[in-house]
């Protein structure tokens, strides 16, 4: 049983919807990413980068977010098993390329990452030993910004191990009168995956019931398929009804789906 009050209150209440940010489990409408988690660890093996495609707001973000939550960073030293740190590519997008290590090295030492345990001085070689030596992955979202500032600085004699989550896609143009790949991925790619971001029903059920939003399984349905299947989307569409169904009106209708609405304390009439 949590003993900790504040964090035992927060957990009861209803949950809201994260804009364009990573959710956060605790406070946020979320859909379980586990099984997503271990079927893209069970492809990684150490010393190798690999790249996880995407649409934006497909969950690509929170997915790299639940894998440093599967096994963060301990100080205790070297063990059997891995642990991981997530560094994101977009405080990175407007400064030198002479300035990169100093915002990687303040993201590795984050709390929620190495909590301090690099060396302020630390050089990108140094780093990737200490990620080696310490059985660390690195997680890097966002990536696009890193292939273009800092990738080959990455690609050391002992490369670390990686995971790379970006929306970029492979430009296709013609080169010679032949279509070919303009601007393929960075080499030394273990694997490539596409992530669609696809949700369940099962899964938006469960999630939300921890929030003030409800709706009959057949709303559901039809919101999953206007927003395509596509979480950042759906997730906008279930923050729309919740404002709606906070209205004063009485009962709405969605689509000829009723939604279902909690009764208001002094209700208008129409």
């Amino acid at each position: 049983m949590d003993e900790n009050p504040e964090k035992r209150a927060r957990l009861e209440e209803p949950k809201g919807f994260s804009l364009g940010h990573p959710p956060d489990p605790d406070k946020h409408f979320y859909i379980d990413s586990e099984d997503d988690v271990h079927s893209i660890l069970n492809e990684i093996t150490v010393g190798n980068f690999y790249l996880i495609r995407g649409p934006p707001a497909s969950g690509k973000s929170t997915v790299a977010e639940a894998i440093r939550r599967h096994a963060p960073y301990s100080k205790r030293g070297p063990s059997d098993n891995r642990s991981f740190v997530l560094i994101s590519g977009t405080p990175m997008q407007d400064i030198d390329k002479d300035q990169i290590r100093a915002e990687f090295l303040e993201q590795l030492n984050d709390e929620a990452n190495l909590d301090g345990a690099l060396p302020g001085n630390s050089t990108f070689k140094q780093m990737i030993k200490f990620l080696n030596a310490h059985k660390v992955v690195l997680v890097i979202d966002e990536a696009h910004v890193v292939f273009e500032k800092c990738y080959e600085l990455l690609k050391y004699s002992t490369p670390p191990t990686a995971i790379f989550f970006t929306t970029t896609p492979e430009e296709v143009g013609n080169i010679k009168g032949e279509r070919r790949i303009k601007r393929p991925s960075p080499t030394g790619m273990a694997a490539k995956f596409y992530w669609s971001g696809g949700i369940k029903e099962s899964d938006i059920e469960g999630a939300l019931q921890q929030t003030e939003v409800r709706l009959e399984l057949e709303a559901i349905r039809a919101l999953v398929q206007i927003s395509g299947v596509h979480r950042g989307i759906f997730n906008r569409l279930c923050d729309w009804v919740l404002g709606r169904q906070r209205a004063p009106a009485g009962p709405k209708v969605f689509f000829a789906f009723n939604i279902v609405t909690t009764p208001q304390p002094t209700p208008t009439a129409i």
